[in-house]
């Protein structure tokens, strides 16, 4: 196809970009939707114009155009000429320009006006990520229609299409006018709302709400879309933990040094929206002041969550206030931290509050000895020993090894020749970073035990393409049997897994790899255009390599015994 001035006579929005996906030209309706003159569209790239949440999906979807040198297709997300966004399903494909020669990418938006709910399929799924519930309101039948989204949200909705008045007794009266206020809101997307809901069987909800206009293709009908949380749970923990607050009067602990006070932060859904895994962030909230503990995480029965407790050590006085904790007048503060993992319902365990509610941790951390001494030596003793095993001496002189690192670096800067020290500071970083996230059940995720973040990159899965391959790769031969126990037992879960991928996928035998997981999950759950992980089917011979790599260095055949039980049903 010849790209031309026809390509941009269009009704519906237009562009032409170059390659790395800057504008080229554009029609008056991409930049009605942009908001913005098209003078100051041109020379911009096409993702920054968007909202910050739909860049991603902008540049995949120009990328993959360049790339595979076919059509692409996404539902976007643009700013809107008025109070509210406009969904488009945008279709990308490279063209040349007849007069330059030039290739470029032309994106333009497809007429879905017959197909409408298409443009809401990203939205769903958003919703349902994010443990939210999905509604459609009607401004002139003054109803209500669920869409869909979290099934325990929509649980406390028997009816999927009920007029206002039919859902407003069910509101709290102090929260109808509030109810009203939002289904009325004139803005893109408005605060969020609290309401006290009455649910046919388990009585009140504390449910926050939020409302967005959208408008459902260029041209299409502009239409009122709620998502609603079930914040019950966490308002009910939080009473509990103001009332202990409460009764600790001032919030001062004075009875012994080794007396715990702490404040108890835990995980609650962000306000914006929209509320995937990686968007949730820490809210802060108050806990017994004579517990002992920071909590991280977010019980909820039907989900795995992880909980964290830290016990504070110390001779000073601790103070808490707002949820926070100051230490005083101390000439030592000794932290104790341990963290567990509940599974949940989930695949027949427990409600996750029901372990959470036993303070295992509290009791495992009051256990241990408070001796900073006992503790490092009893540490030292254990890692020394498999860290020792194996050296690393490229003629490093002394004094360069006695430097800090950053002094290695700073040298290495400056100098056109390796420095022998900061190369064996590197190795031993790695054999440190790979025994300190190992452990008999768990490798190195993504980006190790050190993010500092709840948000990071990647969701911190494993990504067993060749993340998790090159962050053992030195378990073997590095000589830590210790560090490799993780990764043999992940793979041991994994494989049944991996089996149902196989099958489901390409109804075959053998085993087809789950591309991502944030545990023991191996089920193939992102299929893209950009990450095909079905397609991966080289992957698990090599997963499978580092159990014969481990017969290789140890003579022990028990790993290796396993390659071939696993690798049997790729044989017949």
């Amino acid at each position: 196809m010849d790209a031309s001035d026809e390509l941009l006579r269009k009704h519906d929005p237009a562009a032409l970009l170059t390659l790395d996906g800057v504008i080229s030209d554009l029609n008056a309706a991409m930049a009605s939707v942009l908001d913005r003159p098209a003078e100051q569209c041109l020379g911009c790239r096409f993702g920054d114009l968007l909202p910050a949440s739909q860049r991603m999906s902008a540049e995949s979807l120009v990328g993959h155009a360049v790339r595979a040198k076919t059509v692409a297709m996404r539902v976007l997300d643009f700013p809107g000429p008025g109070r509210a966004s406009v969904a488009c399903l945008i279709e990308a494909r490279q063209v040349k320009d007849a007069a330059t020669g030039e290739h470029l990418v032309w994106v333009h938006s497809l007429d879905a006006r017959n197909d409408l709910t298409s443009l809401l399929i990203p939205f769903r799924m958003a919703t349902t990520a994010g443990d939210l519930g999905l509604w459609m309101y009607s401004s002139r039948e003054h109803s209500l229609e669920w869409l869909g989204g979290a099934p325990a949200v929509a649980d406390l909705f028997p009816d999927p299409t009920a007029p206002l008045s039919r859902v407003m007794p069910s509101v709290h009266p102090d929260d109808r006018g509030a109810l009203q206020q939002l289904v009325s809101s004139v803005s893109a997307r408005s605060p969020w709302t609290r309401l006290r809901y009455l649910t046919e069987h388990d009585g009140w909800h504390e449910l926050a709400a939020q409302t967005l206009r959208i408008q459902l293709g260029y041209g299409g009908p502009e239409r009122i879309f709620g998502v609603v949380r079930d914040d019950t749970k966490y308002e009910k923990r939080k009473k509990r933990a103001r009332a202990a607050l409460a009764a600790d009067e001032d919030g001062t602990v004075t009875d012994g040094a080794d007396t715990e006070a702490i404040g108890s932060p835990t995980v609650a859904p962000s306000t914006t929206y929209p509320t995937t895994y990686s968007d949730w962030q820490n809210g802060l909230l108050a806990g017994n002041g004579k517990q002992g503990v920071i909590v991280f995480g977010n019980p909820r029965n039907d989900t795995v969550v992880f909980e964290g407790v830290t016990r504070i050590v110390t001779d000073g006085t601790k103070t808490l206030s707002n949820g926070q904790v100051t230490v005083s007048n101390a000439s030592y503060v000794l932290l104790l931290s341990l963290t567990q993992r509940y599974n949940g319902t989930y695949n027949g365990g427990v409600p996750a509050e029901q372990e959470w509610n036993k303070n295992l941790l509290q009791q495992k951390l009051a256990g241990l000895s408070t001796n900073y001494q006992t503790l490092l030596n009893r540490h030292v003793a254990k890692h020394s020993a498999i860290f020792n095993r194996v050296s690393f001496d490229l003629g490093a002189t002394p004094a360069d090894r006695a430097k800090s690192t950053e002094q290695l670096l700073a040298e290495q800067k400056s100098s056109s020749t390796p420095v022998p020290a900061l190369y064996e500071r590197m190795f031993y970083a790695g054999r440190y970073h790979l025994l300190g996230s190992s452990n008999e059940t768990a490798a190195p995720d993504l980006l190790g035990n050190w993010t500092g973040d709840s948000n990071v990159g990647w969701d911190g899965y494993y990504h067993l393409d060749a993340n998790l391959n090159l962050q053992i790769s030195s378990g073997n031969i590095g000589s830590m049997p210790e560090a490799m126990a993780g990764y043999f037992w992940l793979n041991q879960q994994w494989q049944k897994d991996f089996e149902t991928n196989a099958k489901k996928l390409f109804g075959t035998r053998g085993m087809l790899t789950g591309g991502n997981t944030p545990n023991a999950e191996g089920l193939i759950s992102n299929i893209n255009y950009d990450y095909p992980y079905q397609y991966v089917t080289g992957g698990e011979s090599w997963l499978l390599y580092p159990f014969w790599e481990y017969y290789e260095t140890t003579g022990d055949r028990t790993r290796a015994k396993r390659v071939r039980r696993s690798s049997e049903p790729l044989h017949h």
